[in-house]
């Protein structure tokens, strides 16, 4: 029932470890976003708060967008989810160069449709490397990562402001995260030739 063998398998280690790194940084803007823009002078807090309200729009048309878009191509579904993260992790290091609230409104509706995106692949994903039977164990083990990633990620970006003054460093250390674990996914391709299981 707890599926310890998938820990045997060198793709699903892959991934386990790429979700940890996803899910380091992709919650820190979400907790963030508002405090950071009032923080910078581009925003007062309405309009912060309407920064989030941006991130839930985008991120619905991301789910369905992506879901349809990973259905419809040859392109591998891990692939479409590490470009779509990727994309993520670069913008989140960007928002240091944010002068103006509509800069960041476009990170907020960005950092939304791909978070979006990478939430409708998640099982996709799963089943393409590991199989259907395999997804409930395989599931149940990516939400843990995305857990214990999550309590250390985001709590460590507010600890960094408190260090620095600015959310800049955090911000930079949570979009790294997102993009070494995007990279880390093209890694599967050579596993799986090398290591067939």
């Amino acid at each position: 029932m707890l599926g310890l063998s998938l820990l045997l398998n060198y793709v699903f280690l892959i991934f386990t470890l790429s979700s940890f790194l996803h899910y380091f940084g992709l919650t820190a803007p979400l907790v963030y976003i508002c405090h950071r823009s009032t923080e910078l002078g581009i925003s007062d807090s309405s309009q912060a708060s309407l920064l989030l309200s941006i991130m839930g729009v985008t991120n619905t048309v991301g789910k369905i967008a992506v879901g349809i878009w990973s259905d419809r191509t040859a392109i591998k579904p891990y692939v479409i989810y590490s470009l779509i993260l990727g994309i993520n992790g670069i913008s989140t290091m960007m928002t240091s160069l944010v002068t103006r609230y509509y800069q960041m409104a476009i990170y907020s509706a960005v950092f939304g449709f791909t978070v979006g995106g990478s939430l409708s692949l998640s099982s996709i994903v799963l089943v393409d490397l590991l199989g259907m039977e395999k997804l409930n164990n395989s599931y149940g083990i990516f939400l843990l990562m995305q857990g214990l990633s999550t309590f250390v990620g985001t709590p460590l970006t507010g600890v960094l402001r408190d260090m620095t003054g600015d959310y800049d460093v955090g911000f930079y250390l949570a979009g790294g995260m997102v993009v070494l674990g995007s990279i880390i996914l093209f890694a599967i391709p050579v596993i799986q030739k090398r290591f067939p299981q």
